[in-house]
Parts: C-alpha cells; sequence; structure tokens
C-alpha cells in the first residue's frame, strides 16, 4: 500500500492528525518521486502556509514532487512547471513564471475556454 501524503482529513478539523500523520508517513518512505493530490483539501490556511515550504524543500532535496492543486496560486508559489487540464484535456504546459504573468491563463482554463496559439506563451 502506498501513502498517500494528500489525501484530505475525514473530519471538518482542519488540523486533523490522522491525517497530518499520513503525510508524514509517506515522507519518512524517502521516495524518489511524491505525487501529491490536493494538498491544501481540508487544512488551515496557517497550516498550507506551513506546508507549502516543506514540499519545496522535498523538491529542493531531489525529489520529484507532482501536486495536484485546485487552489492553483498557492500551487503556482512553489511549483517549477505547470500543465493545467480542461476536461481531461492539456490546455496549457509551461513554467510557473509563464502561468503567473499570464492572468489568462488561468482564467481561461477556469471558464471553460481554451488558448489559441495567439494567446499561449511562448515556451
Amino acid at each position: 500500500m502506498v501513502p498517500q501524503f494528500g489525501r484530505a482529513a475525514n473530519t471538518s478539523d482542519s488540523t486533523d492528525q490522522p491525517a497530518l500523520h499520513d503525510r508524514a508517513c509517506a515522507l519518512a518512505q524517502k521516495p524518489k518521486v511524491l505525487v501529491i493530490d490536493e494538498l491544501t483539501l481540508g487544512l488551515a490556511p496557517v497550516v498550507v502556509n506551513d506546508i507549502l515550504p516543506v514540499v519545496q524543500q522535498i523538491a529542493s532535496s531531489g525529489v520529484a514532487v507532482l501536486l495536484v492543486e485546485q487552489h492553483v496560486h498557492a500551487a503556482l508559489t512553489i511549483a517549477d512547471r505547470c500543465v493545467i487540464l480542461q476536461q481531461g484535456r492539456i490546455v496549457f504546459t509551461g513554467t510557473a513564471t509563464e502561468v503567473r504573468n499570464t492572468p489568462d491563463v488561468i482564467a481561461n482554463s477556469y471558464f471553460g475556454t481554451s488558448l489559441t496559439p495567439e494567446e499561449a506563451p511562448d515556451p
């Protein structure tokens, strides 16, 4: 069984100890790749602010991190690259900086429009 670092808490308590324990157990395994699904789901903002730098440190240590996150702006604070999916299809791929500098990329993905080649930032 693979520990699930990004698993949501089963209670409304945003500092749910079992959920935090699951995350710690995943890291104790010293993974080469860490897939985190909805890291911020069920966590209080103060916990999110504390945990994002930890994820960045993990990535800096050589662990490949794939973060799936609906809170795009939070993810972009620590991401190197960004892939945006819309209905299961890739509508954008590029650096996190490109996404931060092109707000229409995020808006278009949320509102259901795809970027035309003219709108997409140069790779």
